[in-house]
């Protein structure tokens, strides 16, 4: 049984992208980085729309950070920071609350936004309360799983689970710290 609509928040390279497309009717990919955004309309064409921008709680432009390896970006500072430095050639990005694209039936929101989990999830109340989609939220730092603990249980939502990055092995992890780092919860509401 096909899902109705899914998010891919921070969608990169589509690694998600392709495992929702085969399990909903629309996926809406929404992605910054201006090269990543063009290669996933060219990868995907069927169900997916691509949205060229970063999710925030407010219409804004912000100076998105860029990384040599393209499947990292951020907005804001992050452990990015600890692992990869600082980044260079920033490049300006529009970002927009979730809530703009008015979408319809949304079933299920990955969120991967690179340290900016919180402005994102913000800018999704309306569509959050609308259809109570199940959350799928990367966790970039302690401070952030509280602020995401409390924003989603304030409306509803219950925490099933943490879960490490699911396309990650962690013994290959060098580091515990960022071990840590990658965790993943799992929300939605009974």
């Amino acid at each position: 049984d096909m899902g109705r609509v899914a998010l891919d928040v921070g969608a990169n390279t589509g690694q998600w992208t392709g495992k929702l497309a085969d399990r909903f009717l629309q996926v809406v990919a929404i992605e910054p980085h201006p090269k990543l955004a063009r290669g996933l309309r060219d990868k995907f064409q069927f169900n997916v729309r691509v949205v060229k921008g970063a999710a925030w709680h407010c219409w804004d432009r912000k100076m998105l950070i860029l990384y040599p390896d393209l499947r990292l970006c951020r907005l804001v500072d992050h452990d990015l920071l600890y692992s990869m430095g600082p980044g260079t050639n920033g490049t300006e990005v529009l970002c927009f609350p979730i809530d703009a694209l008015q979408l319809k039936d949304v079933d299920f929101i990955k969120l991967d936004v690179e340290g900016a989990e919180v402005e994102a999830l913000e800018g999704a109340i309306t569509t959050l309360k609308a259809y109570s989609p199940v959350l799928l939220i990367e966790l970039h730092s302690a401070e952030t799983r509280i602020k995401i603990e409390h924003l989603v249980t304030s409306i509803g939502y219950n925490i099933i689970d943490y879960i490490h990055y699911p396309f990650y092995n962690q013994r290959d992890q060098r580091e515990k710290r960022l071990d840590a780092l990658r965790l993943w919860m799992l929300a939605r509401k009974e």
